[in-house]
């Protein structure tokens, strides 16, 4: 597989976060409680995606892997409060949905893509190394 394929990979696996996550905040609590699940729960297990892609993009990559597995955080730092955002704007009740709120979304992304992209990629990085 090259490379191009491989960060594109991820990429989707970036957007299929994005989208899983605001269909996740648009639902309310009890829809979680009708069916056994808590909702931050979920919304906290749905993070383990962006590790998942960031592993995916080094470990399929041949060359500069550590950039293309990092280059997942500015996507998932500016789409994701974009889609906040515009989720907002459609009439959806979320936190911080103004300019402000979109900063503050902006850099709460920023923070978490950060450590969550970064240790899928430090993973992919050990698991690549292992195996050559």
């Amino acid at each position: 597989m090259n490379d191009t394929k491989a960060w594109w990979i991820g990429f989707f696996l970036i957007v299929f976060f994005i989208l899983m996550s605001e269909l996740i905040v648009v639902f309310r609590e009890y829809v979680y409680s009708r069916l056994g699940l808590s909702r931050n729960l979920v919304l906290s297990l749905l993070w383990i995606l962006p590790i998942i892609s960031s592993f995916v993009v080094v470990f399929l990559s041949k060359k500069n892997r550590v950039l293309k597995g990092l280059s997942l955080i500015f996507i998932l730092s500016f789409l994701g409060p974009l889609t906040h955002f515009i989720t907002g704007q459609f009439g959806v009740v979320i936190d911080f949905s103004s300019l402000s709120g979109l900063k503050v979304t902006f850099s709460i992304y920023l923070v978490l893509s950060s450590l969550t992209i970064g240790f899928g990629t430090f993973v992919g990085m050990l698991v690549k190394k292992g195996d050559s």
